[in-house]
Protein backbone atom coordinates (compact mmCIF):
# COMPACT_ATOMS: atom_id res chain seq x y z
CA UNK A 1 0.00 0.00 0.00
CA UNK A 2 1.27 3.58 -0.80
CA UNK A 3 1.31 5.88 2.04
CA UNK A 4 0.59 9.48 1.16
CA UNK A 5 1.29 11.89 3.00
CA UNK A 6 -0.29 15.35 2.46
CA UNK A 7 0.18 18.34 4.40
CA UNK A 8 -1.92 20.88 5.96
CA UNK A 9 -1.84 24.64 5.57
CA UNK A 10 -0.47 26.10 8.68
CA UNK A 11 -0.14 29.70 9.78
CA UNK A 12 3.39 31.16 9.77
CA UNK A 13 3.40 31.61 13.21
CA UNK A 14 3.17 28.31 13.93
CA UNK A 15 5.02 25.37 13.65
CA UNK A 16 4.80 22.66 10.16
CA UNK A 17 1.65 19.75 10.71
CA UNK A 18 0.93 16.86 8.88
CA UNK A 19 -2.22 15.32 7.74
CA UNK A 20 -1.77 11.81 6.78
CA UNK A 21 -3.68 10.01 4.26
CA UNK A 22 -3.22 5.99 3.93
CA UNK A 23 -5.41 5.74 0.38
CA UNK A 24 -5.21 2.08 -0.76
CA UNK A 25 -5.57 3.48 -3.90
CA UNK A 26 -4.02 7.03 -3.96
CA UNK A 27 -7.67 8.43 -3.89
CA UNK A 28 -7.66 11.51 -5.30
CA UNK A 29 -7.10 14.45 -2.69
CA UNK A 30 -9.54 17.09 -1.23
CA UNK A 31 -10.14 19.19 -4.48
CA UNK A 32 -7.90 22.35 -3.86
CA UNK A 33 -10.61 26.15 -4.69
CA UNK A 34 -8.98 29.08 -4.99
CA UNK A 35 -10.88 31.95 -2.66
CA UNK A 36 -9.66 34.54 -4.74
CA UNK A 37 -8.61 37.63 -2.42
CA UNK A 38 -9.55 37.09 1.24
CA UNK A 39 -11.27 39.74 2.83
CA UNK A 40 -11.09 40.97 6.54
CA UNK A 41 -13.95 41.76 8.92
CA UNK A 42 -14.22 45.23 9.58
CA UNK A 43 -13.28 47.80 7.02
CA UNK A 44 -10.33 46.93 6.85
CA UNK A 45 -7.54 48.71 5.29
CA UNK A 46 -8.88 49.09 1.82
CA UNK A 47 -6.77 51.84 0.23
CA UNK A 48 -3.21 50.50 1.14
CA UNK A 49 -1.74 47.44 0.86
CA UNK A 50 0.85 44.88 2.59
CA UNK A 51 3.80 44.10 0.91
CA UNK A 52 5.63 40.69 0.57
CA UNK A 53 9.08 40.16 -0.56
CA UNK A 54 9.56 36.42 -1.65
CA UNK A 55 13.43 34.85 -2.16
CA UNK A 56 12.61 32.19 -4.78
CA UNK A 57 15.62 29.46 -4.26
CA UNK A 58 16.38 27.81 -7.40
CA UNK A 59 18.23 27.88 -10.06
CA UNK A 60 15.76 26.59 -12.33
CA UNK A 61 15.05 28.47 -14.71
CA UNK A 62 11.59 27.17 -15.99
CA UNK A 63 10.47 26.44 -12.56
CA UNK A 64 11.13 29.87 -11.48
CA UNK A 65 9.46 31.02 -15.10
CA UNK A 66 6.25 29.27 -14.05
CA UNK A 67 6.26 30.62 -10.65
CA UNK A 68 6.56 34.68 -12.09
CA UNK A 69 3.37 33.78 -14.15
CA UNK A 70 1.52 33.10 -10.84
CA UNK A 71 3.13 35.29 -8.57
CA UNK A 72 1.94 38.42 -11.51
CA UNK A 73 -1.42 37.07 -11.86
CA UNK A 74 -1.59 37.91 -7.87
CA UNK A 75 -0.64 40.73 -8.13
CA UNK A 76 -2.63 41.71 -11.21
CA UNK A 77 -6.19 40.83 -8.90
CA UNK A 78 -5.85 43.60 -6.62
CA UNK A 79 -5.31 41.58 -3.90
CA UNK A 80 -4.35 43.54 -0.66
CA UNK A 81 -0.96 41.63 -0.07
CA UNK A 82 1.37 42.53 -3.13
CA UNK A 83 3.84 40.21 -3.78
CA UNK A 84 7.72 41.43 -4.99
CA UNK A 85 9.39 38.51 -6.07
CA UNK A 86 13.09 37.29 -7.18
CA UNK A 87 15.15 34.83 -7.72
CA UNK A 88 18.23 33.23 -5.18
CA UNK A 89 20.20 30.15 -6.50
CA UNK A 90 21.18 29.20 -3.18
CA UNK A 91 19.74 25.30 -3.80
CA UNK A 92 21.29 23.26 -1.29
CA UNK A 93 21.84 19.72 -1.39
CA UNK A 94 18.75 17.54 -0.54
CA UNK A 95 18.29 14.72 2.49
CA UNK A 96 16.79 11.84 2.34
CA UNK A 97 13.15 11.43 3.45
CA UNK A 98 9.80 12.14 2.72
CA UNK A 99 8.55 15.18 1.02
CA UNK A 100 7.42 17.15 4.10
CA UNK A 101 11.14 16.38 5.64
CA UNK A 102 12.76 17.27 2.49
CA UNK A 103 11.00 20.60 1.85
CA UNK A 104 11.24 21.55 5.54
CA UNK A 105 15.42 20.85 5.81
CA UNK A 106 15.93 22.27 1.81
CA UNK A 107 14.04 25.96 3.01
CA UNK A 108 16.38 26.08 6.75
CA UNK A 109 19.86 25.29 4.58
CA UNK A 110 18.76 27.57 1.77
CA UNK A 111 18.32 30.46 4.32
CA UNK A 112 21.08 29.72 6.32
CA UNK A 113 23.57 29.96 3.11
CA UNK A 114 21.69 33.11 2.52
CA UNK A 115 21.85 34.51 5.63
CA UNK A 116 25.79 33.10 6.49
CA UNK A 117 27.06 34.07 2.51
CA UNK A 118 29.17 31.54 0.68
CA UNK A 119 31.99 31.73 -2.09
CA UNK A 120 31.68 34.77 -4.69
CA UNK A 121 27.88 34.82 -3.88
CA UNK A 122 28.43 35.78 -0.19
CA UNK A 123 28.53 39.42 -0.89
CA UNK A 124 25.59 39.63 -2.92
CA UNK A 125 23.77 37.26 -1.23
CA UNK A 126 24.00 39.64 2.19
CA UNK A 127 22.90 42.84 -0.11
CA UNK A 128 19.93 40.45 -1.30
CA UNK A 129 18.97 39.69 2.32
CA UNK A 130 19.58 43.46 3.46
CA UNK A 131 17.97 44.67 0.54
CA UNK A 132 14.65 42.14 1.28
CA UNK A 133 14.56 42.76 5.19
CA UNK A 134 13.20 46.61 5.47
CA UNK A 135 11.50 47.12 8.38
CA UNK A 136 7.55 46.57 8.12
CA UNK A 137 8.51 44.11 5.47
CA UNK A 138 7.80 40.28 5.24
CA UNK A 139 10.57 38.56 3.71
CA UNK A 140 10.34 34.61 3.16
CA UNK A 141 12.86 32.28 1.78
CA UNK A 142 10.87 30.05 -0.26
CA UNK A 143 11.91 26.50 -1.41
CA UNK A 144 10.39 23.85 -3.53
CA UNK A 145 10.42 20.33 -3.98
CA UNK A 146 9.01 18.02 -6.92
CA UNK A 147 7.83 14.97 -6.28
CA UNK A 148 6.81 11.89 -8.66
CA UNK A 149 4.38 9.01 -7.70
CA UNK A 150 3.81 5.98 -9.48
CA UNK A 151 0.74 4.11 -8.59
CA UNK A 152 2.45 0.81 -10.23
CA UNK A 153 5.66 1.43 -8.59
CA UNK A 154 4.00 1.57 -5.05
CA UNK A 155 4.85 5.54 -4.98
CA UNK A 156 8.32 5.33 -5.97
CA UNK A 157 10.48 7.25 -7.08
CA UNK A 158 8.18 9.96 -5.18
CA UNK A 159 11.03 12.72 -4.12
CA UNK A 160 13.99 10.95 -5.86
CA UNK A 161 12.61 11.54 -9.41
CA UNK A 162 15.51 13.55 -10.27
CA UNK A 163 18.10 11.28 -9.96
CA UNK A 164 16.25 8.47 -10.68
CA UNK A 165 15.67 10.84 -14.49
CA UNK A 166 18.92 11.61 -14.61
CA UNK A 167 20.05 7.84 -15.22
CA UNK A 168 17.02 7.16 -17.34
CA UNK A 169 15.59 10.30 -18.94
CA UNK A 170 12.04 10.59 -19.73
CA UNK A 171 12.25 7.75 -22.36
CA UNK A 172 13.47 5.48 -19.92
CA UNK A 173 10.37 6.22 -17.77
CA UNK A 174 8.01 5.91 -20.16
CA UNK A 175 9.72 1.93 -21.10
CA UNK A 176 9.50 1.11 -17.50
CA UNK A 177 5.54 2.37 -17.06
CA UNK A 178 4.84 0.48 -20.05
CA UNK A 179 5.28 -2.16 -18.97
CA UNK A 180 2.31 -2.30 -15.95
CA UNK A 181 -1.26 -1.77 -16.78
CA UNK A 182 -1.61 0.83 -14.64
CA UNK A 183 -0.45 4.47 -16.22
CA UNK A 184 -1.69 6.73 -12.76
CA UNK A 185 0.78 9.04 -11.69
CA UNK A 186 0.74 12.00 -9.13
CA UNK A 187 2.74 14.66 -9.14
CA UNK A 188 3.36 17.16 -6.37
CA UNK A 189 4.49 20.29 -5.51
CA UNK A 190 5.72 20.26 -2.03
CA UNK A 191 6.54 23.94 -1.06
CA UNK A 192 8.48 25.41 2.00
CA UNK A 193 8.52 28.77 3.37
CA UNK A 194 10.49 30.96 6.77
CA UNK A 195 10.05 34.14 7.36
CA UNK A 196 13.43 35.76 8.05
CA UNK A 197 13.80 38.82 10.92
CA UNK A 198 16.42 41.45 10.34
CA UNK A 199 18.15 43.18 13.57
CA UNK A 200 20.44 45.84 12.23
CA UNK A 201 22.73 43.86 9.97
CA UNK A 202 22.20 40.48 11.62
CA UNK A 203 19.91 37.93 10.17
CA UNK A 204 17.50 35.15 11.87
CA UNK A 205 14.63 32.36 11.57
CA UNK A 206 12.73 29.74 13.52
CA UNK A 207 13.19 26.76 11.78
CA UNK A 208 9.69 25.87 14.70
CA UNK A 209 7.59 28.56 12.08
CA UNK A 210 8.29 26.99 8.32
CA UNK A 211 5.20 26.68 6.57
CA UNK A 212 4.65 23.97 4.07
CA UNK A 213 2.22 24.22 1.38
CA UNK A 214 1.33 21.48 -1.17
CA UNK A 215 -0.46 20.78 -4.87
CA UNK A 216 -0.99 17.81 -6.34
CA UNK A 217 -2.07 16.96 -9.96
CA UNK A 218 -2.85 13.56 -10.68
CA UNK A 219 -2.22 12.05 -14.61
CA UNK A 220 -0.90 9.65 -17.06
CA UNK A 221 2.06 8.62 -17.99
CA UNK A 222 2.60 8.05 -21.73
CA UNK A 223 5.07 8.19 -24.84
CA UNK A 224 7.33 11.01 -24.51
CA UNK A 225 5.81 14.62 -26.39
CA UNK A 226 7.17 18.02 -26.68
CA UNK A 227 9.66 19.10 -25.32
CA UNK A 228 9.20 22.21 -22.67
CA UNK A 229 10.99 21.10 -19.36
CA UNK A 230 11.83 22.43 -16.35
CA UNK A 231 15.89 21.79 -16.55
CA UNK A 232 18.12 19.06 -17.99
CA UNK A 233 15.66 16.38 -16.45
CA UNK A 234 12.06 16.73 -16.49
CA UNK A 235 9.62 13.93 -16.55
CA UNK A 236 7.23 16.83 -18.69
CA UNK A 237 7.12 14.81 -21.89
CA UNK A 238 5.52 11.83 -20.67
CA UNK A 239 3.01 13.18 -18.20
CA UNK A 240 -0.67 14.26 -19.77
CA UNK A 241 -2.59 15.65 -16.56
CA UNK A 242 -6.23 14.60 -15.82
CA UNK A 243 -8.55 16.52 -18.44
CA UNK A 244 -5.61 18.05 -20.81
CA UNK A 245 -4.81 16.26 -23.87
CA UNK A 246 -1.70 17.64 -24.00
CA UNK A 247 1.19 16.55 -21.99
CA UNK A 248 3.41 19.42 -19.78
CA UNK A 249 6.16 18.31 -22.04
CA UNK A 250 3.43 19.85 -25.27
CA UNK A 251 2.00 22.63 -22.97
CA UNK A 252 4.17 26.14 -22.59
CA UNK A 253 5.15 27.38 -18.49
CA UNK A 254 2.45 30.24 -18.64
CA UNK A 255 -0.41 27.56 -19.41
CA UNK A 256 1.09 25.05 -16.92
CA UNK A 257 0.42 28.23 -14.55
CA UNK A 258 -2.76 28.34 -14.83
CA UNK A 259 -3.65 24.86 -13.33
CA UNK A 260 -0.37 23.05 -12.01
CA UNK A 261 0.59 21.23 -9.12
CA UNK A 262 2.94 24.44 -8.53
CA UNK A 263 0.23 27.12 -8.47
CA UNK A 264 -1.64 25.08 -6.78
CA UNK A 265 0.86 25.04 -3.64
CA UNK A 266 2.28 29.05 -4.48
CA UNK A 267 -1.77 29.97 -4.33
CA UNK A 268 -2.19 28.30 -1.06
CA UNK A 269 0.82 30.10 0.07
CA UNK A 270 -0.11 33.56 -0.99
CA UNK A 271 -3.54 33.13 0.63
CA UNK A 272 -2.61 31.69 3.86
CA UNK A 273 0.30 34.49 4.22
CA UNK A 274 -2.05 36.86 3.37
CA UNK A 275 -4.79 35.76 5.50
CA UNK A 276 -2.44 35.76 8.38
CA UNK A 277 -1.31 39.37 7.57
CA UNK A 278 -4.65 41.01 7.78
CA UNK A 279 -5.73 38.84 10.81
CA UNK A 280 -2.17 40.52 12.54
CA UNK A 281 -3.60 43.74 11.40
CA UNK A 282 -6.93 43.63 12.76
CA UNK A 283 -5.14 41.99 15.88
CA UNK A 284 -2.99 45.24 16.15
CA UNK A 285 -6.38 47.28 15.35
Amino acid sequence: MFHLSRLSHPVHSSPHVREVLTPSRMESPEPYQESGVPHADANVHTTSHQTLRVLYCTGNFGKFSEASHVFDEWNASGSFMRVEYSQVDADPVEIQGDCEAVGVAKVSAATRLLIQGYGTERQAHHDVMMECSDAGVQCDVVTEDVSLHLRSLNGFPGPYCKPMLAAIGDDGLWQLVSRYEDKFARVQCTLAAVSVQRNADNFSFDDNCIAIHTGVLDGTIGPPKGNVKHGATSWNSVFTPDGHDLTFGETPFETQAKFSHRRLAIMRYLESTQTHMIHELDHAA
